[in-house]
């Protein structure tokens, strides 16, 4: 299988450079360890089984080399952390039993990003979650917490909040303890451009209201805006009795970050001395009723909303 051309520029710019960001944090490790590491992606696999969740091959190549960069950082950060120095022993002596380097092995898998150590392959799995993600660094608390116990058999279960005791047990199975959040700032370096990060939860929404004959919907996320500006362009056409149409305007001048746009306003004019008011309510019932956005808060003319849940297009 080849590899896609823009995979390889990518390679050769992010992954190959001996000053790239994972480089340096490869670097680091192998320091730490005093051991060679080896991780050797392979990638005419891994971007068959994901160019189907990116829209750009370049997006994708910097989404796996970003998670064998976190990966590493987390592995760096533990052992020389000296709490887990009994831990790191048995690192540095499973990889010098193992040829004398730590060995990393990329996966595609279903779910949440995750690691864990192989016996059979002597190396350790990371397994990538077969969609776009654009903040790899957000599973750093997770590989740590994975990695410090790889090599325990019976893993403890993950105790739930005090409010879940009321829960019934019938329900149990169904709780999922709350993600770690990550206490360190990302490189912004290994970030994709705005436009690709505003692809994933969560998206924020505002509505304004400017007097009785001006609306303005600002959102995060693109396709959002899509459907509000299609849907209302359809159905703002004026009828018989209509003096005043309503004007839709997708404000592509608005935006700095590379989207499209990020704003459209709704408004009317005076006409024959008539004028409509606009009404928020058919927005937000919109918003809310069908494309799920929450309100986190409101005054007299301003609204705003949040979703956690991923839109597909």
């Amino acid at each position: 299988m080849s590899i896609p051309l823009k995979v390889k520029v990518a390679i050769r710019d992010i992954w190959d450079k001996p000053d790239s960001p994972v480089q340096e944090a490869i670097t680091r490790l192998k320091n730490i360890l005093g051991l060679d590491f080896i991780c050797e992606p392979a990638w005419p696999l891994l971007t068959t089984e994901l160019s189907s969740h990116y829209d750009d091959n370049s997006e994708l190549a910097k989404s796996v080399i970003n998670f064998v960069k976190v990966w590493v950082e987390a592995m760096t950060e533990l052992l020389d952390d000296e709490e887990n120095s009994e831990w790191a022993d048995s690192i540095v002596d499973l990889v010098k039993d193992n040829g004398a380097a730590l060995k990393l092995h990329l996966e595609v898998k279903a779910g949440d990003a995750s690691t864990a150590w192989s016996d059979s392959q002597r190396s350790f799995l990371l397994h990538l979650p077969s969609s776009n993600v654009t903040r790899p660094d957000q599973y750093t608390p997770t590989f740590k917490t994975q990695l410090l116990s790889c090599f325990k058999k019976d893993k403890p279960l993950a105790l739930r909040p005090s409010a879940a005791g009321d829960l019934d047990p019938e329900d149990e199975e169904d709780y999922e303890a709350p993600k770690p959040v990550s206490e360190t700032l990302p490189d912004p370096r290994s970030l994709p451009k705005p436009s690709t990060l505003l692809q994933a939860p969560p998206y924020h929404l505002f509505v304004h209201a400017f007097g009785n004959n001006t609306l303005e919907v600002q959102c995060s996320n693109g396709p959002t805006l899509d459907f509000l500006a299609e849907y209302f362009k359809k159905w703002a056409q004026p009828s018989s009795g209509q003096a005043v149409p309503v004007k839709v305007e997708n404000n592509h001048q608005s935006s700095s970050f590379g989207m499209s746009y990020d704003t459209i306003t709704l408004s009317t004019e005076p006409r024959y001395g008539r004028t409509t008011t606009l009404s928020p309510p058919v927005i937000l019932a919109l918003i809310e009723g069908l494309l799920g956005y929450e309100l986190v808060y409101r005054d007299a003319s301003h609204w705003q909303y949040r979703r956690e849940t991923p839109i597909r297009r």
